[in-house]
């Protein structure tokens, strides 16, 4: 943000959060958790299926360029991290589904 300024930076929080929607399946979300780091929470998903995607992640924003047609024209992903963590829930899924009412709503 420093660098660029606080419209390039939030044209880039823009298209990143664009990206990462595209890449989810219905009931999937999206989480800012910083100023530069997103959460993908994906219920259901195996810890396979979630390393899977954040190597298609990875390998999405690895292979993006700077281009006249992109809305941040002058801005290029230089390094992505990814990882992944499960949450055990009991038998009637009271954790996750309590985490994620609080993600819809907010909280």
């Amino acid at each position: 943000g420093k660098e660029w300024g606080s419209i390039a930076s939030d044209r880039v929080l823009q298209e990143t959060a664009l990206i990462l929607r595209q890449m989810l399946r219905p009931g999937e979300s999206i989480c800012r958790a910083s100023t530069a780091e997103f959460v993908l929470v994906l219920p259901g998903s195996s810890d396979l299926a979630a390393a899977r995607l954040a190597e298609k992640v990875s390998l999405k924003f690895a292979s993006l360029h700077p281009s006249p047609e992109s809305r941040v024209s002058t801005i290029a992903v230089t390094t992505s991290h990814a990882g992944v963590a499960g949450l055990e829930t009991g038998s009637d899924g009271a954790v996750g589904a309590g985490l994620l009412a609080r993600l819809h709503a907010g909280t």
